[in-house]
């Protein structure tokens, strides 16, 4: 028969004189709390109070006394009191570093790593005078309408579009020939151009891009109702595509996309175009 050397279980749940962690049996006992961790069932402050001394220096250990403005107790971790006279929290009975009500930061002592905001409040945007708003929108508009000049003479000299329209109104009005039509319906053209962006500055208080692409509507209808006629093309351009599309894509988009941006651009303040250029 061999030789049995295991140890018997007691009834209370024990192997071997030690106690059976796993002893399912009916009636065993249960481990106490804390028997496989040692811990289960204890706070923070019973944990900090098991370091050894020296453990770590003063200012790193984790014993709420320890800790950065820390309030003057009496009577130990447990049931403490706080002393209001000696500058301590006004709440009795818990530490202000373990009361549930107070944050974190004021628990632990914490302090703003910087003494102000990193980007402080700006003042409200201050109001233009329509003078310069005006003023702004004509330059803004003669280089619209330098771009769009530019774009009708390199579709017209390609092939790809008839005279442009300013062309055709000054050689109706005027009846020159030569470089000397060219020269003057350009001119005309940047001058409704900046007439339109002055309008358009002195209308708009707060310009932006969408804003120009809307008041390009204006100088398209214009366009529609008394140039065309003029030149014998009808109202609406009789209602062709090229004839309605056209006035949309260079008045609207291409001019008033370029008046809006620039009077945006140089008219915001320059804070905001400090913090704006951080931030994109």
């Amino acid at each position: 028969m061999a030789d049995d050397t295991r140890s018997s279980s007691s009834g209370d749940g024990t192997v071997g004189g030690a106690p059976d962690r796993y002893d399912t049996a009916p009636g065993a006992r249960p481990p106490a709390a804390g028997g496989l961790n040692a811990a289960w069932g204890r706070t923070s402050a019973d944990l900090a109070t098991d370091q050894p001394a020296g453990h770590a220096a003063a200012g790193l250990r984790s014993d709420p006394d320890l800790l950065a403005g820390s309030d003057d107790v009496t009577g130990g971790l447990g049931g403490t009191k706080i002393d209001p006279d000696a500058g301590g929290d006004i709440r009795r009975g818990r530490h202000r570093e373990l009361h549930p009500e107070v944050d974190p930061d004021t628990r632990l002592g914490l302090r703003p790593t910087v003494s102000a905001d990193r980007l402080p409040d700006q003042p409200a945007d201050a109001p233009i005078d329509p003078r310069t708003r005006a003023a702004t929108g004509a330059v803004a508009g003669l280089a619209g309408a330098a771009v769009v000049a530019a774009l009708m003479y390199a579709l017209f000299w390609s092939g790809q579009l008839a005279a442009p329209t300013f062309l055709a109104a000054e050689r109706t009005l005027l009846g020159t020939r030569g470089w000397l039509d060219h020269a003057f319906a350009v001119l005309g053209f940047l001058a409704a151009g900046g007439i339109w962006g002055w309008l358009f500055g002195l209308l708009v208080p707060r310009p932006t891009l969408l804003a120009g692409v809307a008041f390009g509507l204006l100088p398209a209808l214009f366009h529609w109702l008394v140039i065309a006629p003029l030149i014998g093309d009808g109202l609406f351009n009789r209602g062709t595509a090229a004839g309605v599309a056209l006035p949309l894509l260079f008045n609207a988009l291409v001019w008033g996309g370029i008046v809006g941006h620039l009077c945006h651009r140089w008219l915001r303040p320059p804070y905001d175009a400090v913090t704006t250029s951080a931030v994109g």
